[in-house]
């Protein structure tokens, strides 16, 4: 239904800027020859007085397609066409404007390009349903419905959420992106210096089925861990190979004969 009135309201502004074109290049185009006729009858020494066009819709339209009203039309359309490149390009080669606030900002791109998305933007990049149909990255809240970057982007899903300690980056990003992965039912890999996140969801986690396993760098007896030897069964030779590999993939490039062949 709007893809079909979208298409008669094309036609008819294409309709009304055809009558407004034929309308005023014969208008000018009488003008025009009036012009010439005045001129071959002596002009200003002939005391003669230049004759006004006619207004009138089939004058004008018979004179658009006289030779001096299809001059007149040209021009017309070359003067339409040079103020719409201007106001189409003329942002692309300098000039300034006012954001919001009213600061003036180049449109250069000389500081930065980048500004608050508005409403048209934010129907294209991102998507508006209720929370329980929600599939993509939950950004917010907005009119009653969740706000996410839908799982199909075109973009890539990477976020960086700023904040100084103690403005919400947890409760208001990170918490609810977990809640929302676990009703998903994907994988997730936290980073959780504090321990807050693993504190306050592993339970959770756990009840949907989870397995959580973590590093613990600070206190690892308190923390899971995988011993690549317990695999090899005692084999003692399979245990040199794997420790040859091992050293061979993350040594510097140096050798020491002395601690290679120990």
């Amino acid at each position: 239904m709007k893809k079909n009135s979208r298409t008669v309201g094309i036609a008819a502004a294409v309709l009304l800027g055809l009558a407004a074109l034929l309308y005023l290049g014969g208008l000018l185009g009488q003008l025009l020859e009036n012009y010439s006729a005045w001129q071959q009858a002596g002009g200003m020494a002939g005391q003669e007085e230049i004759q006004l066009p006619s207004p009138g819709g089939a004058d004008c339209l018979r004179a658009a397609f006289t030779f001096s009203g299809l001059k007149a039309m040209g021009i017309l359309l070359l003067i339409a066409g040079g103020i719409t490149a201007y106001f189409k390009f003329s942002d692309r080669f300098g000039g300034s404007g006012q954001d919001p606030r009213g600061f003036t900002v180049s449109k250069e791109g000389t500081y930065g390009t980048a500004s608050w998305m508005g409403e048209k933007e934010l129907q294209e990049v991102l998507e508006m349903q209720p929370l329980v149909q929600a599939d993509g990255i939950l950004l917010g809240k907005r009119n009653g419905k969740a706000v996410c970057l839908p799982a199909d982007t075109r973009f890539n899903r990477h976020i960086a959420v700023f904040g100084a300690s103690g403005t919400g980056k947890s409760r208001g990003f990170i918490r609810p992106a977990l809640f929302n992965i676990i009703r998903r039912g994907e994988s997730a890999i936290i980073t959780d210096s504090k321990g807050e996140l693993y504190a306050d969801t592993a339970e959770l986690f756990h009840q949907h089925g989870y397995e959580v396993k973590v590093f613990n760098l600070v206190d690892p007896e308190h923390g899971d861990s995988w011993n690549c030897m317990s695999d090899l069964g005692g084999d003692t030779l399979l245990a040199q190979v794997l420790t040859n590999v091992i050293i061979g993939n993350t040594s510097s490039g140096k050798t020491d004969h002395f601690w290679d062949n120990g």
